[in-house]
């Protein structure tokens, strides 16, 4: 918004209403005895002004909300190994002698 300033002339701004001038009034004592230490360099914007602005138009309390970018998950990758084994069956045994199975290997029954 565009606004009329006390020396006559057009400044972009934001509209404060009468309370929220009061609060950052206390707002820049506040930050400037406890932020600036009472002092102030000859160049470069005064810290506790802007900070006392920034209160009273949302700009702090939206930073302060502000959530951080959640960090990727790591992927996981499970690798899993081939297992070989060399398996050895226990050799059969030979028929007892004189058993079916010995004289016909082919008919015998279990």
């Amino acid at each position: 918004m565009k606004f009329l300033n006390e020396k006559g002339k057009i400044v972009e701004g934001l509209p404060l209403t009468d309370e929220q001038i009061i609060q950052r009034e206390r707002l820049i004592s506040y930050f400037h005895e406890n932020c600036c230490h009472n002092y102030h360099g000859v160049y470069g914007e005064r810290g506790c002004e802007q900070m006392a602005t920034d209160y009273v138009t949302g700009k702090l309390i939206e930073v302060a909300n502000a959530q951080p970018e959640p960090e990727p998950a790591p992927l996981l990758i499970e690798v899993v190994e081939q297992i070989v084994a060399d398996i050895q069956l226990p050799t059969p045994e030979p028929p007892p002698a004189g058993s079916i199975a010995a004289i016909a290997p082919g008919f015998a029954t279990a």
